[in-house]
């Protein structure tokens, strides 16, 4: 089950970095333990590796300096890289071997992945990085691994660059920054009060994700209402007084921007207490409509963990309103 949570997870954030790819790039910031991040990603091309009988090396420097970045995007990074060297090494008929190194010096932990492929053409060696450019037969490559590596190490403050000689294989090297974790208060949201007995309105137009949230809010000791769109989340909030309102901006109907609106005209209040659920977090438009809101928002797909930490926030802040 952990292993099936794990991939889910990396999943979910790899369509998150498919979507941010068109827009800015978007970094979650966290302390990051590289090593651990690249043997994390062997294991996961472990089975092709094996069947195709490669030999896999890795000269991992022990206890290096940590970063701070987006873990999931570096681990996509060296899974990238990996993979690549993986095909070109297919393409090889001699013996075959993958090198995985990392090293701090400078003030950069450095990164390389060295195969023994048929190597880079020359003229090919300054563009391996470009969007949708690639040498791989049509259906094999979309040309986007590589230029998607660029852009997540760019975004982190690093460089990535290849070095190959035609028929000799060749290394994908990157370095990023040591950048010391910033010290947070991590007990922050342990310390919120649990505040329980209050009513809540989920407002979805898929029965899904509403029947898993009423559940959940239920067992945590909420009361819970569900609305199926927007008219008929407008109709409840007619009847029903709520404490906070969990609401999907996009629905058939009337969605959850215009729900809002009405909000703000007759209910001020309930309006600010609106917890926004999200699938097009990174859409220009819905940034846009989210920022001048100033609501909390929570993009699809989230934990059940961090909705909950959500709504104590914002039943926290009303409790602390009211004293």
């Amino acid at each position: 089950m952990d292993k099936i949570v794990s991939q889910a997870k990396r999943a979910a954030k790899i369509v998150d970095d498919l979507l941010s790819f068109s827009h800015h790039q978007i970094v979650q910031h966290g302390s990051v333990d590289v090593p651990a991040l690249v043997t994390q990603a062997l294991p996961l091309r472990d089975y092709a590796l094996r069947m195709n009988n490669f030999e896999v090396k890795t000269e991992i420097e022990e206890h290096m300096p940590l970063t701070v970045g987006d873990e999931h995007q570096l681990t996509q990074v060296f899974l990238n890289l990996i993979m690549n060297a993986e095909q070109a090494m297919v393409e090889n008929s001699g013996g075959s071997a993958l090198t995985l190194s990392a090293q701090s010096a400078e003030g950069n932990i450095h990164l390389s992945v060295a195969d023994t492929g048929p190597g880079i053409q020359q003229n090919h060696l300054g563009r391996i990085f470009d969007p949708f450019f690639t040498t791989k037969e049509v259906g094999k490559g979309t040309g986007l691994g590589l230029s998607m590596c660029y852009g997540w190490v760019q975004a982190h403050g690093g460089s990535i660059w290849a070095e190959s000689e035609f028929g000799q294989g060749a290394t994908l090297h990157v370095d990023l920054p040591v950048i010391e974790t910033p010290e947070v208060d991590s007990a922050q949201d342990d310390n919120l009060p649990r505040i329980t007995g209050k009513r809540i309105l989920v407002v979805d137009d898929e029965p899904l994700i509403t029947d898993l949230l009423a559940e959940s809010l239920r067992r945590s000791g909420q009361i819970v209402d569900v609305a199926h769109s927007g008219e008929e989340g407008w109709e409840a909030i007619q009847a029903e007084s709520y404490d906070v309102l969990l609401l999907d901006l996009r629905m058939p109907g009337m969605n959850g921007k215009e729900l809002f609106g009405k909000l703000q005209e007759v209910d001020p209040v309930l309006a600010s207490r609106i917890i926004f659920l999200t699938g097009d977090s990174l859409n220009d438009e819905t940034q846009s409509f989210l920022a001048d809101a100033g609501n909390m928002c929570l993009s699809k797909p989230f934990t059940l963990e961090q909705l909950k930490r959500s709504i104590q926030s914002q039943l926290a802040s009303q409790r602390q309103e009211a004293l």
